[in-house]
């Protein structure tokens, strides 16, 4: 059976289930997992009615039922409260990259106070949270600037800089070449 499937934490899950480009076959730990398995994603085709938010638990459920009976599953800490807050962070910062966020928004965010959410954050990534958001940034300025036609100010504002000479200065600090540069470099 083939299932397509798409969203922001479907490579995340997938790796999990010890799946990729190279690796895309389920295999169970028993029969008694693939039936389990085929029952969670049966129940969503079986229900086409179910509201969005049900759709989007059953589908979770799905994935938990895949890397839990999955033979190939990485083994994962449980329960880390560092490692939630930290992908929570992740995910806070995957979804409001373009906005004017700060340190303190992300602490924020997961009622925490500053100065420990940065200590957290650090010990677990090695970056502060403030580095690791300039690093996504560039990042999806870089898939912007190999992939589009966009003018850098275009781009800078994409990806959360109001001020074009800001974004310059961080993409030239963390790539080493002005965007223009790197771009003549990399455009596809």
């Amino acid at each position: 059976m083939w299932i397509e499937f798409d969203g922001m934490k479907a490579k995340e899950f997938l790796s999990q289930a010890g799946l990729d480009q190279l690796n895309p076959i389920y295999h169970p730990v028993n029969e008694d997992c693939k039936t389990e398995l085929l029952q969670n994603l049966k129940y969503i085709i079986d229900h086409p009615n179910l509201l969005p938010c049900e759709v989007m638990g059953y589908t979770y459920l799905f994935f938990g039922t895949l890397i839990r009976t999955s033979r190939n599953a990485r083994k994962l800490p449980r329960n880390n409260i560092q490692d939630f807050y930290v992908q929570s962070t992740v995910d806070f910062i995957e979804n409001h990259y373009m906005n004017e966020i700060s340190v303190e928004d992300m602490a924020a965010n997961l009622n925490l106070n500053r100065s420990y959410f940065s200590k957290i954050f650090k010990n677990s990534t090695q970056k502060s949270p403030q580095d690791f958001l300039i690093q996504y940034r560039i990042n999806k300025a870089c898939e912007l600037l190999r992939s589009s036609q966009m003018t850098i100010v275009q781009i800078a504002h994409l990806v959360g800089y109001n001020n074009q000479f800001h974004f310059t200065r961080a993409f030239k600090k963390i790539m080493n070449l002005p965007p223009q540069e790197w771009r003549k470099l990399n455009h596809l």
